[in-house]
């Protein structure tokens, strides 16, 4: 015992050197840490409200036009209201082009919400600036350009989005709750209603 207290007397201001140098590495790792999950909160928070500003309904409807002026071949012109619907939604494309570019918000969470809408849109949003560039607008929105081949070049690893279709025991609990299941009969509103909301389904996936 006596020769650790000797050992420890000979090496003390060594130890105390070590001791300070540990404390300085777990200080720098807690402030590395908090620094880090500070960064990661600001870019869910940052998406969180991208993500509102996007499903809008202003912004829908713009997306909306958009969807419906490319399946009809024309673009609104510069002076209809629609055009700055438009206009709008895609800027806000750009604009969160912009922020995954930057990582101001979480690229794979931003990339598994929203890469169907992006492919979808793809099209439709070529034809706008192409009309944009005839009406003399030269703005060319390069990050609304990136964040679409971005989500071209994205690989989902969504779940199965299949539904599988209801067996014999949950028809029974659904009649027994009054909840018939539809007959053969009923199938022409449905188709009815189907053709009706056709118009708008790409618009509703770009949502």
């Amino acid at each position: 015992m006596q020769t650790l207290f000797e050992w420890v007397g000979g090496y003390k201001d060594l130890l105390a050197l070590l001791i300070s140098l540990l404390a300085l590495a777990v200080g720098l790792a807690t402030t590395v840490i908090a620094l880090v999950a500070a960064r990661r909160q600001a870019q869910r928070d940052t998406y969180a409200r991208m993500h509102e500003a996007l499903v809008a309904p202003e912004v829908a409807t713009g997306r909306r036009l958009l969807f419906l002026a490319h399946r009809n071949g024309e673009m609104p012109k510069l002076t209809n209201p629609d055009w700055d619907k438009i206009n709008q939604a895609l800027a806000l494309y750009d604009t969160l082009g912009t922020y995954y570019q930057r990582r101001l918000v979480p690229r794979r969470l931003l990339m598994a919400a929203w890469h169907h809408p992006l492919r979808a849109i793809k099209g439709p949003a070529r034809s706008f600036v192409e009309e944009r560039r005839r009406n003399g607008i030269m703005q060319p929105w390069p990050m609304l350009a990136y964040l679409l081949r971005e989500a071209d070049a994205y690989t989902c690893r969504c779940p199965d989005p299949t539904i599988a279709p209801a067996d014999r025991k949950d028809a029974q609990t659904s009649a027994g709750n009054g909840q018939a299941e539809p007959s053969s009969s009923s199938t022409g509103p449905v188709h009815e209603e189907r053709d009706t909301a056709g118009a708008d389904q790409r618009s509703t996936n770009a949502i």
